[in-house]
C-alpha cells in the first residue's frame, strides 16, 4: 500500500499553513547563522542527548537572538495562522513561548531520533528512525488493517 500510495504522504507534514510558518522559521534560523547547527544536528554520528546540547550550546546566543526576533513576530501574527488568541493565551508567558519551547527542544530532546514532529521540518520528512508510529514497519499490518478509513 505504501509504496502504491506514496504521493500521499510525501511532505504530508509541509501540508496546509504549517508549511510557511516552518519554511519561514528555518529561513529565519539559517538567516541569523544558526544554519550550522541544524546541519551539524541533522549528521550527528552519535546522536545523544548530551551530544546534541553541546551543539545547541555552541550556537545558544544565536538560536535565542532568532526566539526572541521570532516571538514579536509570533505575537503579532499568531491569529493568522488559525490560532485563537484565547488558546495562544493559555500559555503563562507568551513574551517567551518561543525561546522556552527552542529550548526545550534542544535540551529535552534528541531531535532526530525520538522527535518527529520538530525532526521531520528540520530535514523535510521523516527517516525510517524517527517518524510516525503508523509509518514504522513493525506497525505496518494495522495501518493496511485501516486504510479503508483513510479518505
Amino acid at each position: 500500500w505504501w509504496d502504491n500510495n506514496k504521493h500521499r504522504m510525501k511532505n504530508w507534514h509541509l501540508s496546509g499553513s504549517c508549511k510557511y510558518a516552518a519554511k519561514t522559521a528555518i529561513l529565519f534560523l539559517k538567516m541569523l547563522g544558526c544554519g550550522g547547527m541544524l546541519e551539524e544536528l541533522q549528521t550527528m554520528e552519535d546522536p545523544t542527548i548530551e551530544n546534541q546540547r553541546a551543539i545547541y550550546n555552541k550556537y545558544k546566543s544565536r538560536v535565542m537572538m532568532a526566539a526572541k526576533l521570532g516571538q514579536t513576530g509570533i505575537n503579532a501574527l499568531i491569529g493568522c495562522v488559525g490560532v485563537p488568541q484565547r488558546q495562544y493565551g493559555m500559555y503563562d508567558d507568551s513574551a517567551t513561548f518561543l525561546p522556552d519551547l527552542l529550548d526545550y527542544i534542544c535540551n529535552d530532546t534528541v531531535l532526530f531520533q525520538n522527535n518527529y514532529f520538530y525532526s521531520s521540518y528540520l530535514a523535510d520528512g521523516w527517516t525510517e528512525e524517527c517518524c510516525l508510529r503508523y509509518l514504522k514497519k513493525e506497525h505496518f499490518s494495522d495501518a493496511i488493517s485501516r486504510a479503508d478509513r483513510v479518505r
